[in-house]
Parts: structure tokens; C-alpha cells; sequence
């Protein structure tokens, strides 16, 4: 079976089955309002039963075909997801984004509305559309009084829904930017979570309590605020209709009263009045066709610079910096040594430069300096295989088994599980859980956790985590610190962090606090598995 009969298949079957569902429902509206009129005039010996039969049938049909819809389109919508996120995940593999928060908006939110849109717009949009002209070209086939009137609704119908299109576009590219902004927000607020204590406001007494508040704390009110105007836009589109429903059946009933005397005259304002309940969905609809749109064009736009990649290299004996530099560093350079094995510490006051140090020991970042291995200078570069953590975690909105392997590598389930469990973690099993948004919600300890988890299982030759301990309970840092001490004895890990439990085992000590003073600096040991950054001289 080739990739698009796989992809078109199952999104075909949703469409077919969600205007089934619907046919269904608008034909047991229909059959019984007529058994309604046709039993006030019926004569004797009229056979009641096959009505409701029928109806009790269609309505089984209604029951069986919505609740088989939603299950071959969620598993579509899953299928779909994966093959969007890869096709993500290969376009930032190995480059870089000049957003962190719009590229995890792009793998989070953009990729998610793209692949549902089968199940969220095409399905709901193409059966309202099929159901309302079928209504109509049967009713002028079979001279139903009042067809007309439904073409007028019709016509209306469109030019809402148009209406209700434009005013989403400019909704969804609102809503869009409220949400990268916030992320942008609270991304580089929780990078500075470290001085948090220098942000605080004067003390706020509550009893004998004191309390404290946080100076520019971000807010998602914006974010909710644009995603309410969205919602109001499809209800007020859904209202609007609603009411040239109800006028052009009063406006038909005063005009040609007449013509309503026979049973079949009341299937057309049965369907006008219930025009809500099967027709409304599709303004909805336009909602998510537009945040679709948005979300498309936001992942065409995705711009990446690659990086220079090296392939992935392992060391035997140690990694030498010889006076490495981030270029965002405006005044000093670092000259430390990593061991094959075992854990090195990385150490420094809030904006010392700890982060930049470990992505430019990785290659994230353009640099200066050297980096040697085994006494082989490298290239400048990302190189394949060194794995950084950072301190902000991304959860996709997706099972934990696609968290835990997200570019597809084959990590086995077991390894997976173990790791878990190995974390504190089990909680979160089985592995078929779905987290993030319309999931499972993950505090900030276990999506820390859990993207630790993620390095892990990839099998780095280096792994540099960035701050692995803030955030986490005691029994948690015991659990990271015994799981590192474990990967530590095959393979080398550098930690920065300002947190330290007393059980964390290491075996170096790079410290940053002076870095700030002095415009050169390299590694001193004082014979205690103690290095320090000092002045070389210059």
C-alpha cells in the first residue's frame, strides 16, 4: 500500500461516514415530522409500525456511523500528526531557528491544525454542503411546498459562511501572534527563573502570612481573549442564520399560507426550524479552515539556518576547550577538559553564560576557541550524536512513546519503560498516553523529566543538560541523580547547574562566577576534583 492511498483512505471514510451520520439524522427529521402530520389524518388501518421502525433504524444508523466517524478520523488525525512533525523535525534537524518559541509553536500548535484537517473542517464543511443542496434539489423534485424557500436559505447560508470566512482570517493570524508572543514571554521568563527572588514586589500581608508577587509575570489573558473572539465570531455566524431561517419561514407561511395545508408542507420548516442542530456546525468549521490556513502558512514560512555538521564523534580519553567562546559572550573565554566518563559540573551565577557554554561545547551556537578530542582539533559545528538538553522542556502535544521518540529511531518500548521508571515516571504509563494540549496536562518536574528521558534514549556520545534539578522535588533529583551516575559510566555528561542535591555525585567541578570579572580564563585543579575559572594572564 503506498503512502497517499494509506494518508487518503481513512480521511475519505471519515467524510463518508460524517455525511452518513448526517443524511441520517436530517432523514429522521424529515420521515418524522411527516409521520407527525400524516397521523393526525391517517385513515383507519394505517400501518404505524413501519414508520417507526424505520425511524428507530435510521437513528441506530445515526448512533453507529458518529461514533465510527470520530474513531477512524482520530486515528487518521494521529497518523497524520506523525507524518507533519517528521517532515518538521527534518527541516529543523541540523539547523537552527531564529525563534526557539516559533519553531515549538510551529512542532506544538501549527502542525497539529494542519494535520486535523480532515476531522476539523473538510468532513463537517463537505456534509453540511451535501445535506443542504440534496434538501433542496429533493424538495423541487418532489414538489415539496415551500422549495423555494429553502433555495433563498440556502443562498443565504453561503453568503454567511463567506462572511464568517473573512472574519476568521484575520482572527486566526490574531490569535496566532498572541500565542507566539506569550510563548516568546514565558520562555524567557522561566530562563531567568534563577533571580526570580530579585523580582519580587514589597510584601503583601494576607493575616499573619506574608506574601509575595512577582514583577511582569506573563499573561495568557491576550491568548484567551482572541481564542473567545474566535469562538463568538462562529456563534454569532451560527445565530445570524438561525434567524434568516426563522424569518423566511414566517415570511413564506404570511405569503402562501395555502399551500402548508397537506402532511408533506411541514418537512420544509421541520428542516428550517432544526437548522441549527445540522447546519450550523459548518460555521465552526470556517473557524478551523482559517486556522488552518494560518497554520500552513506559518509552517511554509519556517525559516532554518543549517548548521555545519560533523558527524558524530566519539572520544576515547577526554574533550579539551581551549579558550572556547559563544560569540554572545562579549569579554571572556573558557579552557576546561571533559573526561571519558563520569559527570562534570558546571557552575555559575545567573547569567554567567552556563547555557550558551554547553550549546557551544554541543555546536549550537557559533563560537570561538577549540574544541580537541583526544588531542584532534574539530571543526567548528554541530556535531551529530552530542546531545544538549535545555532547561525549558517542549512536550509535543502527542503519546509519550512519540515524545520519547520523536524522529522515529526505533527506541525499543522496553528501553522506554525503563527509563521511565528509572525517572519516576511510571505514572505516566502506558506509553500510549497522550499528553499536552487536549491530553494528559505535565507539571513543569515531569516534562523536565520526560525530555531528559528523550536525550537519554537517543544515545548520545555527550550529553550536556542544562539545569536538570530546578523545579523537582527531592525524591526527583534523587532519581535524575542516580539515572546520570548510571549513563555517566558509559557515557561523559556535562550538568550546569545552580541547584545542587547533596547526593549529586560528580567528578570535575567547572565554576563561572568570575567569568564575568576577568577577560580570559582557563581550568584550575586544586586537588580536590575542584576546577575554577581564573585569569590566564593576559
Amino acid at each position: 500500500m503506498t503512502h497517499r492511498n494509506r494518508t487518503e483512505k481513512p480521511a475519505i471514510l471519515t467524510l463518508l461516514l460524517a455525511i452518513l451520520h448526517g443524511a441520517a439524522g436530517l432523514s429522521i427529521l424529515v420521515i418524522s415530522s411527516w409521520f407527525i402530520a400524516i397521523s393526525a389524518i391517517a385513515p383507519l388501518g394505517f400501518n404505524y409500525v413501519i414508520p417507526a421502525v424505520v425511524i428507530r433504524a435510521l437513528a441506530l444508523l445515526r448512533i453507529a456511523s458518529g461514533y465510527a466517524s470520530m474513531w477512524v478520523g482520530h486515528n487518521d488525525l494521529l497518523y497524520r500528526i506523525s507524518g507533519v512533525r517528521l517532515l518538521v523535525f527534518s527541516q529543523l534537524t541540523n539547523a537552527h531557528s531564529g525563534s526557539h518559541a516559533y519553531s515549538t509553536e510551529a512542532l506544538a500548535h501549527h502542525t497539529e491544525e494542519v494535520a486535523s484537517m480532515w476531522i476539523a473542517w473538510i468532513a463537517p464543511l463537505s456534509s453540511v454542503l451535501i445535506l443542504f443542496v440534496s434538501v433542496c434539489v429533493g424538495a423541487s423534485t418532489f414538489g415539496l411546498p415551500g422549495a423555494p424557500i429553502l433555495w433563498v436559505g440556502f443562498v443565504g447560508w453561503l453568503f454567511i459562511m463567506s462572511w464568517q470566512g473573512v472574519r476568521s482570517l484575520k482572527g486566526a493570524g490574531h490569535y496566532a501572534a498572541s500565542t507566539t508572543h506569550f510563548r516568546e514571554q514565558t520562555t524567557a521568563f522561566f530562563n531567568t527563573s534563577a533571580i526570580w527572588h530579585l523580582k519580587k514586589t514589597d510584601s503583601i500581608t494576607s493575616g499573619q502570612s506574608p506574601r509575595y508577587q512577582l514583577k511582569n509575570v506573563p499573561s495568557a489573558k491576550q491568548v484567551w481573549r482572541d481564542n473567545l473572539t474566535q469562538q463568538a465570531s462562529a456563534h454569532s455566524a451560527a445565530w445570524l442564520f438561525q434567524g434568516v431561517a426563522y424569518c423566511l419561514l414566517i415570511g413564506g407561511l404570511l405569503a402562501t399560507p395555502s399551500v402548508f395545508y397537506t402532511p408533506l408542507a411541514i418537512v420544509v420548516p421541520m428542516v428550517l426550524l432544526a437548522s441549527p442542530d445540522w447546519a450550523s456546525s459548518a460555521f465552526h468549521a470556517v473557524t478551523r479552515v482559517s486556522q488552518w490556513q494560518h497554520s500552513r502558512n506559518a509552517l511554509n514560512a519556517l525559516s532554518t539556518v543549517p548548521y555545519d555538521n560533523l558527524n558524530n564523534v566519539g572520544f576515547n580519553q577526554q574533550l579539551q576547550c581551549e579558550h572556547l567562546k559563544p560569540l554572545e559572550w562579549r569579554s571572556a573565554s573558557v579552557s576546561a577538559v571533559v573526561q571519558r566518563q563520569g559527570i562534570t559540573l558546571l557552575q555559575g551565577a545567573s547569567g554567567s553564560g552556563k547555557s550558551s557554554l554547553l550549546q557551544a561545547i554541543v555546536g549550537l551556537i557559533p563560537s570561538t576557541g577549540r574544541r580537541i578530542v583526544d588531542g584532534v582539533p574539530l571543526p567548528h559545528g554541530l556535531i551529530e550524536g552530542w546531545r544538549y538538553v535545555e532547561q525549558s522542556p517542549t512536550v509535543l502535544s502527542a503519546t509519550i512513546k512519540q515524545n520519547l521518540d520523536p524522529a522515529g529511531l526505533g527506541v525499543t518500548e522496553q528501553k522506554m519503560d525503563e527509563c521511565l521508571r528509572a525517572l519516576g515516571l511510571d505514572s505516566l504509563l502506558p506509553l500510549e498516553t497522550w499528553v499536552g494540549k487536549a491530553g494528559r496536562h505535565l507539571s513543569g518536574g515531569e516534562s523536565k523529566r520526560l525530555e531528559l528521558a528523550r536525550a537519554i534514549l537517543s544515545s548520545p556520545s555527550l550529553l550536556c543538560v542544562d539545569e536538570p534539578f530546578e523545579g523537582l522535588d527531592a525524591e526527583s533529583q534523587q532519581r535524575v541523580c542516580t539515572l546520570l551516575k548510571r549513563v555517566s559510566a558509559t557515557t561523559p555528561i556535562v550538568v550546569a547547574s545552580h541547584v545542587v542535591p547533596a547526593t549529586f555525585s560528580f567528578n570535575e567541578l567547572i565554576s563561572l562566577d568570575s567569568i564575568s570579572l576577568n577577560p580570559t580564563f582557563q581550568r584550575i585543579y586544586d586537588g580536590h576534583k575542584r576546577f575554577t575559572v581564573t585569569e590566564t594572564g593576559q
